[in-house]
């Protein structure tokens, strides 16, 4: 391993720290006359109290990580590198019980930018995450590192050789997702993420795949479903082209204790969930045939005991669906979906999440913001019918859009998986 993770002398003494410097190595004259001299970025161990500075072998990584670059990237790239090295060497070394760098992991990077993101714009610290990643991947390389192999590294792009490493960029945008003061929730999914969660909702979750759905395409709250009966519900016309629901608070659970206002409707309505090519009619057939209510509010939705489901039991199952589609996507072979599998297991997101995408699939389709504020939530039957028919625009959107998220694909794995091989809950 040579000299290049030796800090040892810097360890043991409280005065010395890392540092970087652009240092003239020396002098080049031509033509008697003198020129720019011969500059280099150094990583140095610099002495707090004198001033004296001595190059470190880190240096090195400079050199080959980013040969030929200008003195300022070399500059720059030195700046994300040395804190870190500062940080690793005596904020955290105790706490990490690490005696060497050769000891690092990606928790302990993850840990650093999460905190160097506090103080910083996204912009910076996505560049202080690339420069890190080349340093554990160079490191990595040579053997340098314990834990870190080189086949923990993948490249988004073998044009730019990009690497990507397990630390999440959706992460560092907004903060730590384990932090409880977060005050960022994430209320929307890129487009082509929206079938495949829909479909991991059928396969994993079915006693709440068709409230994922209400939500998606119509914008439904967790209390609008739950307060939904089956009579509330009524197809347009054969429901291909999407159903009107009655959405108003009832008395699902007499036998509990209402104290807060958790449970109600927020805005009682007639809300219309949009079709979906023929989705939703497909999923909700399969639900009233699969569900069914066992005691007298006739709910739409019921826990296995076939009473009205609880929030508390609805917020269950969307945590399991929230785990089982962090997987499927952390699996897949294709890099770029297993970023995305990192992205969202760093962040917080809920169960309205589904309203979030509806109001983003339809903000493009809507001409102004009174028509996107109906397509939310009415408050009267004729303003909901008023939407029904001059929704064409919308519902033209939304299918056009899944036509482009590879919906014959989804449409066919999740009528296989809801209508042949339904999978139990196991609560």
């Amino acid at each position: 391993m040579g000299q290049l993770l030796n800090f040892e002398q810097i360890k043991n003494n409280n005065v010395l720290y890392l540092t970087s410097d652009t240092v003239r190595v020396g002098d080049i004259k031509k033509k008697n006359e003198d020129i720019e001299g011969d500059y280099r970025v150094l990583i140095i161990v610099k002495n707090k109290i004198d001033g004296r500075i001595k190059p470190h072998p880190f240096t090195q990584i400079l050199d080959e990580c980013w040969p030929g670059s200008a003195l300022a990237t070399l500059k720059a790239k030195a700046n994300f590198i040395t804190p870190f090295l500062n940080y690793c060497l005596f904020e955290r070394a105790e706490i990490w019980n690490i005696h060497s760098l050769s000891e690092l992991t990606f928790d302990h990077l993850k840990e650093y930018l999460t905190e160097y993101r506090q103080k910083r714009e996204l912009s910076t610290v996505l560049r202080c995450k690339n420069t890190l990643d080349k340093v554990y991947h160079y490191l990595a390389k040579k053997g340098y590192l314990k834990y870190i192999s080189v086949d923990d590294f993948d490249y988004i792009s073998s044009k730019n050789n990009k690497l990507l490493t397990p630390i999440s960029r959706m992460t560092l945008r907004l903060g730590s997702a384990e932090s409880s003061d977060n005050p960022y929730v994430l209320h929307d999914l890129p487009n082509e993420l929206v079938l495949p969660f829909l479909t991991i909702a059928l396969k994993k979750c079915p006693r709440i795949a068709l409230g994922v759905f209400m939500q998606i395409y119509g914008g439904l709250r967790v209390a609008d479903i739950l307060n939904t009966t089956r009579e509330a519900i009524v197809p347009i016309g054969d429901g291909e082209i999407g159903f009107v629901v009655n959405i108003k608070s009832r008395d699902m659970w007499p036998k509990r204790k209402m104290n807060t206002t958790n449970g109600r409707v927020k805005v009682p309505r007639y809300q219309k969930i949009e079709g979906g090519l023929g989705i939703v009619r497909r999923v909700y057939n399969n639900h009233i045939r699969k569900y069914q209510c066992k005691d007298a509010t006739n709910a739409l939705f019921v826990n296995t005991k076939g009473e009205a489901m609880t929030i508390e039991c609805y917020r269950y199952y969307f945590q399991k669906l929230r785990r089982e589609f962090i997987l499927y996507l952390k699996a897949s072979p294709n890099p770029s979906v297993r970023e995305k599998g990192y992205d969202l297991e760093g962040l917080k997101w809920n169960t309205h999440l589904g309203r979030g995408i509806f109001s983003n699939l339809i903000a493009e389709a809507a001409s102004c913001a009174t028509e996107l504020a109906v397509a939310r939530g009415d408050r009267t039957l004729e303003a909901a019918l008023g939407y029904v028919r001059n929704s064409m625009r919308t519902r033209n959107f939304i299918e056009k859009n899944q036509e482009g998220m590879y919906a014959e694909f989804f449409m066919d794995l999740m009528f296989a998986t809801a209508e042949q091989n339904p999978i139990q809950n196991s609560k």
